[in-house]
């Protein structure tokens, strides 16, 4: 099947007003079956925080049932897989404990990650190493792990993408092009974000 990958800017810039940026994620979010969310090193409280913020904007935006895959990749990963007792951990066990608290956590806390699995009800975690060892940017010196691991990521993709759909019917050209219009246009009023 065709693919099309849609790399956006990322949010925070100093430069633009926040609703620039919930306007980005929101066309990242509603235009694609796949939702690839770029986050350095570890999942922290500011990047759930981020993620739930953004996915409400963009769920309250679509009408119809679009539930995109989340792929939630950390770069420049080095840190051990273990959980609390030592023990070592799948990805999925790592960022399913980071979405899940304690009955006793903060209701806001529960809400943001709550918001975070009602809109990705598929998710996976990917770990990229560093690219270069040494900092060094010439291509020919590409960390291989990390190319190694890019590899695998490109292939569950291609493998287990979802076709792009509203409501569990899948859409053809013509009908994604109307459908990019429409969010287009949603997202673009004023009032919306």
């Amino acid at each position: 099947h065709d693919v099309l990958v849609v790399d956006t800017e990322g949010i925070d810039a100093l430069d633009v007003e926040s609703t620039h940026d919930m306007k980005i994620f929101a066309l990242a979010v509603l235009l694609g079956s796949v939702f690839c969310y770029n986050s350095m090193s570890h999942i922290d409280e500011a990047a759930i925080q981020t993620l739930s913020v953004m996915s409400r904007v963009a769920s309250s935006m679509s009408k119809a049932s679009h539930e995109p895959s989340l792929y939630w990749v950390l770069r420049d990963f080095s840190l051990q897989m273990v959980n609390e007792h030592g023990d070592p951990i799948t990805h999925k066990q790592y960022l399913e404990s980071s979405l899940s608290l304690p009955p006793s956590s903060s209701a806001s806390k529960c809400s943001t990650r709550q918001a975070i699995k009602e809109i990705f009800g598929e998710r996976h975690l990917v770990t990229l190493p560093r690219p270069h060892k040494n900092d060094v940017l010439r291509p020919d010196q590409t960390n291989p792990k990390f190319n190694r691991y890019l590899d695998t990521f490109r292939k569950h993709v291609l493998e287990h993408g979802k076709v792009m759909s509203a409501n569990g019917v899948a859409m053809t050209g013509s009908v994604y092009v109307d459908y990019i219009r429409t969010i287009v246009s949603l997202v673009n009023q004023s009032d919306s974000v």
